[in-house]
């Protein structure tokens, strides 16, 4: 079950990567639908990453 869960993580972290690069190159020039979509995901990916933070021990 860990493996299987360090493997969601780890799909979630990389689409996060991906999503804020994607996020980088659209900020400057998406109207107002692009951009409230953008925030949409990135908030999604936001909560995944904080999720995933909140359950490693330190």
């Amino acid at each position: 079950m860990s493996r299987r869960a360090d493997t969601v993580e780890s799909v979630q972290l990389e689409m996060a990567g991906v999503l804020l690069a994607h996020a980088r190159q659209l900020v400057d020039e998406a109207g107002p639908a692009g951009l409230r979509h953008l925030a949409t995901e990135l908030t999604r990916a936001l909560a995944d990453t904080l999720r995933i933070a909140s359950r490693v021990k330190p």
